[in-house]
């Protein structure tokens, strides 16, 4: 795809009504940066590196803090600024062609 992200559709189209649905991912970094909010779920010295792996982890459990992330050295603090990333702004679909429809 192409920014600004474009893509065609007139194999899925069809007269009538038609459903478009647009699945948005963040960036890996932007979600251990939120999970950098909620309280800690792990011993890790200084550095920001573990000390121990956690029990919920060892148990298959989730975060009992809420996190969904969880990585063995602190590359991200709360602090550090988003990256730009997911949707902004409408969709908008723009036909290029017109077609009479049968």
């Amino acid at each position: 795809m192409e920014a600004p992200y474009c893509t065609e559709i007139t194999v899925a189209a069809h007269p009538g009504d038609n459903h478009l649905e647009i699945q948005v991912t963040n960036l890996w970094p932007n979600r251990i940066i939120g999970d950098e909010q909620l309280p800690e779920d792990s011993d890790r010295d200084p550095s920001g590196a573990i000390k121990s792996w956690p029990q919920w982890l060892r148990d298959g459990k989730p975060s009992p803090t809420g996190r969904f992330t969880f990585a063995t050295f602190r590359h991200w603090k709360k602090s550090d600024p988003l990256f730009p990333s997911g949707l902004i702004g409408p969709v908008t679909l723009r036909p290029t062609v017109e077609l009479p429809l049968p």
